[in-house]
């Protein structure tokens, strides 16, 4: 009796249709566009609208009292 890999190693397998990588191709792109649209909008833009927000923040605090916070900028 053959071992089941062995089998394996001898039994003949068609080529892939001439279309699949171009398909393949076609469903891994859309579905990275998707992701990197969605991490750019749940990810990225919060965090640079966050810090963004710091800095104006900051700006106007100065503006307002002609102070710069020093102790904002202390390392804890």
């Amino acid at each position: 009796m053959k071992d089941f890999l062995d089998q394996l190693a001898e039994l003949e397998v068609r080529d892939p249709p001439p279309e699949f990588d171009r398909r393949l191709h076609e469903r891994l792109n859309r579905s990275l566009a998707v992701q990197h649209v969605v991490e750019l909008l749940t990810g990225a833009i919060p965090w640079a609208m966050l810090h963004f927000l710091h800095a104006v923040g900051a700006l106007a605090a100065f503006s307002l009292t002609g102070k710069f916070d020093q102790d904002r900028r202390k390392p804890e």
